[in-house]
């Protein structure tokens, strides 16, 4: 069985339907909980709830630990929050889970941890996870903190943890999705195929790995893309200016990063489907059914 925490949520209800559905590798029983209602929760309960957790986690080979507050900058109430939630919760299902017997523990993480790490006046970072963290916000350093947590009892989970640092893939408007996909956007749907590969896969190692789209850029392009971007673009996408004319879309003047996923595929096989090129095209399409739809001919 593999038990998703935060499953009511945007990332975390999406593992369970994947799941469910049987869409991506994962077999057998799944359980959800989160402290709203929703399909995708089998037990309601706050994330600090160790009784319940406890129960939630009996029989279960691995778990799957989205449930966390989002944030930037906050007033310290909302900086207690958050640290309570995604550091203490961290602790609570990590405390639950070896008392339940869970083999591995996946936990949710970001790459905007590293956050100041990134900042050169010269050419974009090629990020790696060998990229020390600088946390620049309270969320930053909620997770910063949950990270070092599993990381110190890894050894007590027999198939080890995996720490997920996802890139942007909350919803945006599509012309910031798109560009995204260039160097530190990645689809919902690879995210959540990146968790269950995680945890279903076999072996005992840990290790953070970065998800994200798979971007076109290489290290070689670094210093171009923090001055002008659009040079590598034509290198990899020659036709990446006629297609952002036609939607009236904006490339980026500047990138200052690109998130690396090398790691992530020779750990545990990710593979993102949903990167760049395919994005662009899906919004050409989009943009062109109309039309299509008006030039058919009507039939008597």
């Amino acid at each position: 069985m593999i038990v998703v925490t935060g499953s009511a949520g945007y990332l975390g209800s999406r593992i369970v339907t994947s799941l469910l559905c049987g869409s991506i590798a994962g077999t057998g029983p799944v359980a959800g909980i989160d402290r709203a209602e929703a399909p995708t929760v089998t037990h309601r309960a706050d994330i600090l709830d160790g009784v319940t957790l406890r129960r939630a986690f009996r029989g279960a080979r691995a778990v799957i630990h989205t449930a966390g507050l989002n944030g930037g900058p906050a007033a310290p109430t909302v900086a207690g929050e958050i640290r309570r939630i995604n550091v203490g919760g961290t602790e609570a299902v990590i405390a639950a889970a070896r008392d339940a017997g869970v083999r591995r523990l996946v936990l949710t993480s970001t790459t905007a941890l590293y956050g100041g790490a990134i900042r050169s006046a010269d050419a974009a970072t090629w990020v790696t996870e060998a990229l020390p963290a600088a946390p620049e916000t309270p969320y930053e350093e909620s997770k910063r903190d949950a990270e070092a947590l599993v990381l110190a009892v890894a050894e007590s989970f027999p198939d080890g943890c995996l720490i997920l640092r996802c890139g942007r893939f909350f919803p945006a408007p599509a012309n910031a999705t798109v560009n995204d996909r260039l160097y530190r956007g990645v689809d919902l749907r690879d995210v959540a195929a990146a968790h269950i590969l995680a945890a279903e896969r076999p072996g005992g190692d840990t290790a953070v790995l970065n998800i994200a789209a798979a971007s076109p850029f290489t290290p070689e392009d670094c210093g171009q893309l923090r001055r002008d971007p659009l040079l590598a673009l034509r290198r990899h996408h020659p036709f990446v200016e006629g297609a952002y004319r036609q939607l009236g879309w904006r490339l980026p003047a500047a990138i200052d990063r690109v998130y690396a996923i090398d790691a992530a595929r020779r750990t545990i096989g990710y593979a993102p489907q949903h990167n760049f090129r395919e994005a662009l095209a899906e919004q050409l399409w989009l943009d062109a059914w109309p039309r299509r739809s008006e030039a058919e001919p009507k039939g008597g």
